[in-house]
């Protein structure tokens, strides 16, 4: 999310050898926090900055993480927070940067920064879509290393290679394989959903074509009917709000649902 937001900031005239876009982006989000008293960390470190009191790198990278500005890579701060010139201890922050650009004015110093609401909720979007894709790797490993198995044992392959349809019972084997927690209801209720997802899918090409879903199976294997791929189970498991950061809690949401819907007649495989 950090990297989408310096793509996607407005900033004012600045000198970017003196303070690289990164490192401006993180200090003026990190003022936001302290200025909204959400970095308490932050401040006891400017503090002691002007008690002049040694400061560790691994202090500020907490304070960052307390701050709820995320795990920010340390090139984007120790470049500037850590000069060689003079040089510092190994594994010391400059008390005397951190005051120049966290200390009282450094605000009325530094230019302002802005992201439009479309800009923001870009940003926010790609970054859900990277780290949900980042969290999926494994399950996108297992799938594809099932698909092959399927295809040595004489199922036909899908014409769009890795990734491509596999039954209930693999798609089941490989959720559970990847997350050994995963109620068995909430692997019916992905299946379920990545099927409609599929269904939804226009089977005619170009502009004129009626944006109409069906239940017949696509020529290529890759949407309609009961077929799901590696790329509809991620749109279902982002619908179900799974593989995402703090999702165990909607796993078990969904998953109470969807048993609540199968003891009401609803539609379970």
């Amino acid at each position: 999310l950090f990297d989408c937001f310096v793509r996607a900031a407005e900033i004012g005239e600045f000198d970017s050898r003196r303070s690289p876009r990164e490192f401006l982006v993180l200090i003026l989000l990190v003022q936001d926090r302290v200025q909204r008293e959400q970095a308490p960390l932050v401040r006891e470190l400017v503090q002691r900055a002007e008690r002049r009191e040694p400061i560790m790198c691994d202090e500020f990278r907490e304070a960052l993480r307390t701050g709820q500005i995320g795990d920010i890579d340390d090139g984007v701060w120790r470049a500037k927070l850590c000069p060689t010139i003079p040089p510092l201890p190994i594994g010391q922050v400059s008390g005397d940067v951190i005051l120049e650009h966290l200390g009282g004015g450094s605000a009325a110093r530094l230019p302002r920064a802005t992201i439009t609401e479309t800009n923001f909720l870009t940003a926010v979007t790609n970054a859900a879509v990277a780290d949900s894709a980042a969290r999926m790797e494994r399950l996108q490993t297992l799938w594809e290393r099932r698909e092959q198995e399927s295809a040595a044992v004489g199922q036909p392959p899908s014409s769009a290679g890795l990734g491509g349809p596999l039954s209930f019972a693999d798609v089941k084997a490989v959720l559970l394989s990847a997350d050994p927690e995963l109620p068995p209801t909430l692997a019916c209720a992905l299946f379920n959903t990545a099927a409609q997802v599929g269904r939804s899918c226009s089977q005619l090409s170009g502009g004129h074509a009626p944006l109409l879903g069906t239940i017949r199976p696509a020529g290529n294997r890759m949407y309609g009917g009961d077929i799901v791929t590696f790329s509809l189970l991620q749109r279902a498991a982002r619908w179900h709000g799974l593989w995402a950061a703090g999702d165990r809690e909607g796993q078990q949401r969904h998953a109470a649902h969807h048993a609540a819907a199968t003891r009401g007649g609803g539609a379970a495989r």
